[in-house]
């Protein structure tokens, strides 16, 4: 099977258990909010940043990226055998990292200034130790799965975990009045299903034969050197997102409402951006790499603009009817007493469209695929010590106001001086007309639907699916679609193909790559 169609898949069903998985979990938060109250929410957000902190810290280089470079060549060097081999050293480090963190973090937390020194987890501590360490499980073997891109079975995974959770957390709503340690223990519930379904493949019988020979195997000690890099990668991007934030916003502010304010805003956009640039970590790099050493630096090139152009397509869309759209989706989905996040999700959808428009970080495989670990490390540190410099300036003058902005700005400088350095090592082609097409057919969809003002789900409903009317209606008049990208969608889909063909390229465009066979 070719690059792309293998990438295809993979990408599809990455994109399948990702929306799934987000949508899954945003019903899970709304139900929360609900029910908790923006105090109680903040704490359990308080707990899930807590459990994600202690997640990065121990993951001992067994990162998305790490996996990515290595599983795929064990596989290819020593087949089945060095893969389950790998696996289990893999998990073993796991085990003991987290087992070592769980004895240190409730030893701390017995401590007058432990884990519990915001006196806001309380007696949740031994909950949120739960999840960190069904998470971090959870993550290896999600990541472990993609590197082979195996995504159907980590869709069905994301799936079992994302409908377990508000199963079990509406038992104890039944059964009794619900807590936040219900909710964490809800949380971590979910994620031991999706490690289950993650595990079963590897239990079943194989050919002795593959298990007994060494040849192919990657040392262990060569993937965590790696790994320390991409770690340190992994964790400046943590510092990035809005689990920092949450920690920050209670510690500089002390108060639990304004952390589920933030919480509910930041969340809305993070989750949003994950469900659509969710194949990033789990395919980008292996497609990169594959893509390098079949045709070096300038293949590798087409397919980074290939993925630039997706992400864009993708991600400018939605994050565009969000901003259109905040002040309802929070009154109607979370309830009007949510409404100070409204300004959050405003803030940080315009910086991550911007963000998008300049690359994101998705150039960061290039990097990697070119042994710049190195210099990647570098430059998200950079974004990340500015982040947390900056905000602690700005929540202290503007409040919660001020995390959105110091953590928007960071994104949009990460990305400039990600794909600045990236086009140093190879000939980026960056698609500058394309971008500004999908920006302005955005701003006609906002323009055309800003004057609708839903009260009420079904009326909000109608109003988003009126504004991605607008949006394909503006896409169809600005034609932003080369030849080439309709000519790779028909290697996947024909119908698909032909149809964005007529829609979407230019007529200029279909009759000079008339040439093409198809």
């Amino acid at each position: 099977m070719s690059l792309l169609k293998r990438t295809s898949r993979a990408y599809v069903w990455g994109q399948a258990g990702r929306f799934a998985e987000v949508c899954l979990f945003f019903g899970f938060s709304l139900l929360l909010p609900r029910v908790l109250g923006p105090r109680a929410y903040g704490i359990y957000s308080l707990g899930l940043s807590t459990a994600g902190l202690c997640a990065f810290v121990t993951l001992f280089g067994i990162t998305p990226e790490t996996l990515g470079k290595f599983v795929p060549e064990s596989s290819a060097k020593g087949g089945p055998g060095a893969v389950r081999r790998l696996l289990r050293n893999l998990l073993a480090v796991r085990g003991y990292a987290v087992l070592g963190a769980v004895v240190v973090g409730y030893a701390l937390s017995r401590l007058p200034f432990g884990l519990s020194h915001l006196q806001f987890l309380g007696g949740a501590v031994g909950c949120v130790l739960f999840v960190f360490a069904a998470r971090s499980f959870y993550d290896l073997l999600v990541g472990f799965s993609g590197a082979l891109l195996e995504l159907r079975r980590v869709a069905a995974a994301k799936i079992l975990a994302g409908v377990t959770a508000p199963i079990i957390f509406l038992v104890f709503l039944i059964t009794k009045h619900a807590s936040v340690s219900d909710a964490l223990i809800a949380t971590a519930i979910g994620y031991i299903f999706g490690v289950a379904m993650l595990l079963v493949p590897w239990f079943r019988p194989h050919d002795g034969q593959l298990s007994g020979h060494k040849q192919g195997a990657v040392p262990l000690r060569r993937i965590l050197e790696f790994g320390f890099f991409a770690w340190t990668v992994n964790f400046f991007i943590f510092v990035l997102g809005d689990n920092t934030d949450v920690l920050l916003i209670g510690w500089l502010l002390g108060n639990a409402a304004s952390v589920g304010y933030y919480a509910i805003g930041a969340r809305i956009v993070f989750r949003l951006v994950t469900l659509v640039l969710g194949w990033v970590p789990l395919i980008a790099l292996a497609s990169i790499g594959q893509a390098h050493m079949e045709g070096g630096a300038e293949k590798m090139a087409a397919v980074m603009q290939a993925q630039w152009k997706l992400s864009m397509l993708s991600l400018v869309g939605p994050l565009a009817l969000l901003y259109c759209f905040a002040g309802p989706i929070v009154r109607v989905l979370f309830s009007p007493s949510y409404l100070p996040s409204l300004r959050i999700v405003r803030i940080l959808c315009l910086l991550m469209i911007f963000s998008a428009t300049c690359g994101f970080d998705l150039h960061s495989g290039v990097l990697y695929v070119l042994n710049r670990e190195r210099l990647v490390s570098s430059i998200m540190g950079g974004a990340a010590l500015f982040n947390i410099l900056l905000e602690i300036h700005l929540v202290r003058k503007m409040g919660i106001d001020g995390a959105a902005w110091a953590t928007g700005v960071s994104y949009l400088l990460l990305s400039i001086t990600m794909t600045t350095v990236s086009a140093l090592f190879v000939p980026l082609r960056i698609p500058w007309l394309f971008n500004l097409k999908i920006l302005a057919a955005a701003s006609i969809a906002i323009v055309s639907t800003l004057w609708l003002n839903p009260d009420s789900l079904g009326q909000l409903v109608v109003a988003c699916g009126s504004w991605a009317a607008a949006f394909l209606i503006g896409l169809a008049l600005l034609k932003p679609l080369a030849v080439a990208d309709s000519l790779h969608l028909c290697k996947i889909s024909p119908r698909l193909g032909l149809l964005v063909r007529k829609l979407f390229v230019h007529e200029a465009a279909r009759l000079e790559g008339a040439h093409f066979t198809w």
